[in-house]
């Protein structure tokens, strides 16, 4: 074995300490500044109460059947599809049926579907019938060829004007006891479509 000099050893044991030294961690330095605020994230969903749904016109086929009850009687009734409608939306929303037709001068004419038809809203469609009048043996009204209209609504909503200046809530008590024409305007209902959301 080689023996190493003097100054060779010096020079070793140098470089040993000089590793030991580079290898221990120092102290932990300062906080550094706050960077810059990231981007704006993107605009999260509408919420769910400032959604109208509403059918397109869908026209009537009535079917005629025996009243379950007296089968003297004729009722007419149409099931219409509506997917709109689920389980949460019957317990919670307002659901109004309208129903169009013309009159004896051939105006057109749009009805509240509750005052002349019984409406039945279950979940993914809705009911409709024509019962015979209780008092003598006859037939509900045939309403084929009559459109029908849905509209799903919040049960409490805030609707501002068109200029922007009043600020309106209307509860679900008002909102079924208005006119077609006068909900298509506070709701702004287009003639056709089916989703309106408002900003």
């Amino acid at each position: 074995m080689k023996n190493l000099s003097l100054p060779s050893i010096v020079l070793v044991a140098s470089f040993a300490l000089m590793m030991v030294a580079c290898s221990q961690a120092g102290p932990i330095g300062p906080t550094g500044a706050a960077g810059a605020a990231g981007a704006a994230g993107a605009t999260g969903p509408q919420g769910t109460d400032s959604i109208i749904e509403y059918s397109p016109w869908m026209s009537l086929t009535a079917t005629p059947y025996l009243d379950p009850v007296n089968s003297a009687d004729t009722d007419y009734v149409d099931t219409l599809s509506a997917p709109a409608l689920t389980n949460a939306v019957i317990d919670q929303d307002l659901i109004i049926g309208y129903i169009q037709f013309y009159d004896a001068n051939g105006d057109t004419t749009i009805a509240i579907a509750g005052t002349v038809l019984q409406e039945n809203f279950g979940v993914g469609y809705i009911e409709l019938s024509s019962l015979a009048p209780a008092a003598r043996a006859t037939s509900g009204f045939n309403f084929t060829g009559y459109n029908y209209r849905y509209v799903i609504a919040p049960a409490n909503i805030t609707v501002t004007s068109t200029t922007g200046s009043v600020v309106t809530t209307y509860t679900k008590a008002q909102l079924k006891a208005m006119d077609y024409p006068t909900l298509s305007r506070v709701l702004h209902l287009p003639a056709k479509g089916s989703r309106f959301i408002f900003n």
